[in-house]
């Protein structure tokens, strides 16, 4: 079985709560997923829980290989119940309007999620709200099923008038078609550039009737004093290894592109580098080498497609690369996924 991808940062045990109260109801034992993760459901009971961002792949997988429902994060959003995300999600339900539940979602996500970014791109015909991973890394197809459907039911809870205009999903079709309309109802589309849902922007005001203004200015302190509780940086180690996975995917990694983005002169980047026992050339292989992983194992891209996101010079550099890393070729690797 080939490694998990390693992804920056950590996500909460939160994120992984709501698999723990619905798989039952599925008639999945949540131990038995869990722990072919080595991960124990009492770890998952306590919110201030740490977990590094590939768990949230390694779980995901081992729900898709005991159930053999590629659907299953559809399934999970059916019977998900509220509250399942704790103090974040009713800060968000108890926010006055949708537009303020968005920024709420947006300045507290690193409880949830380290490096997850949410953007509001509005236009007059069109609203969007957006997820994606610093550094081009995808959240799992599953998991981004499970929460799309999970926020679209919350959102018609809150506003029952309220609709999508389409869902976009990075990921191919994982199923039956009309599976995903009975549940979103609205325009599909996969393989975008995005994960992504549209929908109309007059929504983005609308007073959310159930919301309890009072109460949501009690959580948003809680919540505060959560996020303050959180480590504050990463690593400086991990901190370069983010910027440089970010400068790969615009084309433009270098050692002073690199110094550049750290706020940092070139002769300062080497030293510390120095420091953390290791070189540029080095970091930029182990970076290469993590996102070769992720993109070999959990995508359809060619292997032409990798090399040249990677930097590359020409496909066989990348497979020289690639043999010395894993001792196999990214075909087999490929295949054992």
């Amino acid at each position: 079985m080939p490694r998990a991808p390693a992804i920056p940062g950590t996500i909460s045990s939160l994120q992984l709560q709501p698999l723990v109260h619905a798989l039952p109801t599925l008639g999945i034992d949540p131990e038995r997923v869990f722990g072919r993760c080595g991960l124990r459901l009492e770890q998952l009971a306590d919110a201030s829980v740490r977990l590094p961002a590939s768990a949230e792949f390694e779980v995901w997988d081992a729900l898709l290989e005991l159930s053999g429902d590629p659907l299953i994060g559809l399934r999970v959003a059916d019977v998900v119940g509220p509250g399942a995300l704790g103090a974040y999600e009713y800060l968000l339900r108890h926010s006055i309007t949708l537009r303020a539940a968005i920024e709420r979602a947006q300045r507290y996500v690193r409880l949830i999620d380290d490096h997850t970014i949410m953007t509001l791109i509005e236009s007059p015909e069109q609203a969007l709200l957006r997820q994606e991973r610093q550094g081009g890394y995808q959240h799992p197809a599953a998991g981004t099923e499970c929460l799309f459907a999970t926020v679209f039911r919350i959102l018609h809870g809150l506003l029952p008038d309220a609709f999508a205009q389409e869902m976009r999903f990075r990921h191919r079709q994982l199923g039956d078609l009309r599976e995903y309309t009975r549940r979103f109802g609205c325009k599909l589309r996969f393989e975008h550039a995005y994960d992504e849902i549209a929908f109309d922007p007059a929504y983005l005001d609308r007073t959310m009737e159930l919301a309890d203004p009072r109460l949501g200015q009690v959580l948003e302190e809680q919540v505060e004093r959560m996020l303050r509780e959180l480590p504050h940086e990463n690593p400086w180690s991990q901190r370069a290894r983010t910027q440089l996975a970010r400068l790969l995917t615009e084309g433009a990694a270098s050692l002073p592109r690199l110094a550049e983005s750290m706020h940092m002169s070139t002769r300062t980047l080497r030293r510390r580098l120095l420091e953390q026992r290791t070189s540029y050339k080095q970091l930029l292989d182990e970076v290469r080498r993590d996102i070769a992983y992720y993109y070999v194992s959990r995508t359809d891209e060619s292997f032409d497609q990798i090399a040249g996101r990677l930097g590359f010079a020409d496909t066989s550099a990348f497979y020289r690369a690639f043999k010395r890393w894993s001792e196999t070729t990214p075909a087999a690797y490929r295949g054992r996924a």
